[in-house]
């Protein structure tokens, strides 16, 4: 699972500011389809990710696949014509930097900051309440899936032999009780959130708040310079 960065100058900065400048970030990467000029945002994709190297160490093999396959499938998929192959790197490099992006995203927003970027954006609150939510719950669900494989396992459910069909339709047992755990769970927070009265009132208070500093505008001025720059580099 991906580790929440506590410090640092992306993690202090406003969380509406922190989606804007995502919002930004993936769409330059969609500007051009040259790898050439791709390539030096996939470089500063890298650099800016340096302090969450450790996530990203993570999902390496996840990046290294990502680009693999994009380099092999689109030049199949346009018949080896003339620049398939560039079209293909360059699909590559814009997965991997769309990916890196979403994993500094991830490193330095909790779910709670996620929730409220969304209503910085004018989101409703039940919507982007919602969002953070099922976020929240992710690192549950991971949880819960390895206790019931792990106890599983103890009864002598066999996973680790046979080919990999073999072992996929063994798993299938795991699937009702890690959605029956899961189902339990989101109706003791139903019942939560309405013991707390959710959804009565039209005004929330919040203990996060961020205002907009200078960091801030510095993180809209890099972000919104890139963009400028590939696009009228393209």
């Amino acid at each position: 699972m991906l580790e929440i960065i506590r410090k640092g100058p992306i993690k202090d900065l406003n969380p509406t500011v922190k989606l804007i400048c995502l919002i930004i970030l993936l769409f330059t990467t969609i500007l051009t389809e040259d790898p050439l000029y791709l390539f030096p945002l996939l470089v500063f994709a890298l650099i800016i990710s340096i302090p969450y190297r450790r996530n990203l160490y993570h999902f390496r093999y996840l990046l290294i696949l990502l680009f693999l396959f994009a380099c092999l499938i689109w030049p199949i998929f346009l018949r080896f014509k003339a620049g398939s192959f560039a079209f293909g790197l360059a699909m590559a490099e814009r997965l991997v930097t769309m990916v890196i992006f979403g994993i500094i995203y991830a490193s330095v927003c909790p779910p709670e900051e996620i929730t409220s970027g969304l209503e910085g954006l004018f989101i409703p609150f039940r919507i982007s309440f919602a969002v953070g939510l099922s976020l929240r719950l992710v690192p549950r669900l991971f949880t819960v899936g390895r206790l019931i494989k792990e106890a599983q396992i103890q009864r002598g459910l066999d996973l680790g032999t046979g080919n990999p069909i073999t072992r996929l339709r063994r798993h299938i047992p795991l699937l009702l009780p890690i959605f029956m755990t899961t189902m339990r769970s989101a109706h003791r927070l139903t019942i939560a959130l309405e013991a707390k009265g959710f959804g009565n009132r039209t005004h929330h208070s919040y203990y996060l708040k961020r205002p907009i500093r200078i960091r801030d505008i510095i993180g809209l001025t890099i972000s919104t310079g890139v963009f400028l720059l590939l696009l009228f580099w393209r």
